[in-house]
């Protein structure tokens, strides 16, 4: 992580809005909250894919440039049996994040902001939703870990 990217994308951005993008639930066995099996445990996924915007108004006149983030999440739980795991649920749920550009910034920056920052803000809206679904779903109770903004997997056009 370059703080000093960091710094100077976090100068030059400003958090526009969070908004639910799409989300799942798919159940290939019937366990819930008081019944599941031996040995299940949960697999959590995360990817960034990451694009800088440039908005034009209709006469072709350059307006503010943005950042737009889609972040997926997944958990699944699953049991592993002796030859491969099985997949038992699993919850996903794609946010997208949006932020204005507000004064030059270099690519690099741009680009560090989306490995490290999106996720610092997007995330407490996964773990609400991931609870949130997994009790109305009857699933168990998805553990989701503190954000230690490790880098994830990210994609896209910075």
């Amino acid at each position: 992580m370059d703080k000093q990217l960091l710094q100077e994308a976090m100068s030059a951005i400003d958090l526009q809005d969070i908004y639910l993008y799409s989300s799942q639930v798919t159940r290939s066995q019937d366990i819930s909250e008081n019944d599941y099996p031996d040995k299940m445990f949960q697999q959590n996924k995360l990817q960034i894919d990451g694009e800088r915007l440039e908005l034009k108004d209709e006469n072709e006149i350059k307006g503010p440039e943005l950042i737009k983030a889609k972040v997926h999440f997944g958990a699944r739980y699953v049991t592993e049996n002796t030859e491969h795991l099985e997949e038992l649920s699993e919850i996903q749920a794609t946010f997208i994040a949006l932020y204005v550009i507000n004064a030059d910034v270099s690519e690099s920056a741009v680009s560090e902001f989306i490995k490290y920052n999106v996720i610092h803000n997007v995330w407490p809206f996964w773990r609400e939703f991931a609870l949130r679904t997994s009790i109305e779903a009857r699933l168990p109770k998805l553990v989701i870990p503190l954000n230690k903004n490790l880098p994830c997997n990210t994609e896209g056009n910075q």
